[in-house]
């Protein structure tokens, strides 16, 4: 039988995000969310997050510098 992706609401997001120690806030994410950078799904109005999509874009995330430009060499 195949598992179920679980998926959670932005809030949800956010605050487990916190919990790792990432400083990201509503507005990053929604515009992370608006670029593709983060998989989702919308029914209707709602935006909803595969529950393991932390731990993946965490596994390939360049924080920005403070001019909005990729920290890369």
């Amino acid at each position: 039988m195949q598992e179920q992706r679980r998926y959670i609401s932005p809030k949800q997001f956010l605050e487990r995000e916190r919990q790792n120690g990432t400083p990201w806030g509503r507005q990053f994410l929604y515009n992370q969310l608006s670029l593709g950078h983060i998989p989702h799904i919308r029914i209707g109005q709602k935006i909803l997050i595969p529950e393991d999509a932390l731990d993946q874009l965490l596994a390939g995330f360049t924080p920005p510098c403070g001019n909005g430009h990729d920290a890369t060499p």
